[in-house]
């Protein structure tokens, strides 16, 4: 069917684009390997920034992974390597929230998630299922740390509500985060079970102190770059720039 109507309407209808909106660099790229070659607008998905309850500081600390239960997910990564650092690390517990459904219906995925705690004498996991609303915002208030190990994103919008929460991030190369690192909210690795059982060491090792204030630097980050507010007004921009190219290249347009 892609075949079908890709050349035939889909490309022609593109070809008459005045400008394309990527949500990442990396799809800034596809665009341009398609051989596109009009202004590409690099403006990432918003989110809406909760009012959050302060952190609290318990006898367990919390490492949650929140998504769709999927292999792109890197959780054949996750568990494993969270056997790797269980035992050294007794006062933290892993949350996993999320559903298989996928696109349609049950994937099955949860099965193989269960095979792989017995397999691996996994201590202190849980399946939570699928959360929403106040219980998934609940959920990252509570975390400690936020975990996606991901092979592919295209944006990862449960990074961006963890640290609107409050809760930094561990996210794999995989996902478009790099900023991560210069905000100093966490860490962006190699996709990888070396990588990630690197870092969940050197993370989990980290003081209740140390991840609140780097909690606290994401949330900031979040609100000034991933607020509705902010997309709005970049949008806005390019629509001004489109109509009246007199005006300043906005910084967030790429030229062929």
């Amino acid at each position: 069917m892609k075949r079908v109507f890709w050349p035939a309407l889909q490309r022609s209808a593109l070809e008459y684009a005045s400008c394309f909106h990527a949500t990442a660099e990396s799809e800034h790229e596809d665009i341009r390997r398609l051989g596109f070659t009009q202004p590409v607008a690099i403006i990432s998905n918003g989110i809406d920034v909760p009012v959050v309850s302060p952190k609290k500081r318990g006898d367990s600390r919390t490492l949650l992974f929140l998504g769709r239960l999927h292999p792109v997910k890197g959780l054949e990564m996750l568990l494993p390597a969270w056997g790797m650092i269980q035992d050294r690390f007794t006062d933290w517990r892993l949350v996993i929230a999320g559903s298989d459904e996928g696109y349609y219906g049950r994937s099955g995925y949860l099965e193989q998630l269960h095979r792989l705690i017995d397999q691996h004498n996994l201590k202190r996991i849980e399946l939570v299922g699928e959360l929403r609303g106040a219980a998934k915002l609940r959920a990252y208030e509570e975390a400690d740390l936020f975990v996606l190990p991901s092979y592919s994103e295209n944006f990862g919008v449960t990074v961006a509500e963890a640290l609107a929460a409050g809760t930094p991030a561990i996210v794999s190369k995989g996902a478009p985060w790099s900023g991560l690192v210069a905000q100093q909210a966490g860490w962006w690795i190699d996709v990888g079970s070396a990588p990630l059982i690197a870092c969940l060491e050197d993370a989990l090792s980290r003081s209740p102190g140390d991840l609140e204030a780097m909690g606290v630097r994401g949330r900031s980050w979040v609100e000034s770059d991933f607020s509705w507010e902010h997309i709005g007004e970049q949008m806005a921009g390019t629509y001004r720039w489109l109509l009246d190219k007199s005006l300043p290249v906005p910084a967030w347009v790429r030229l062929q």
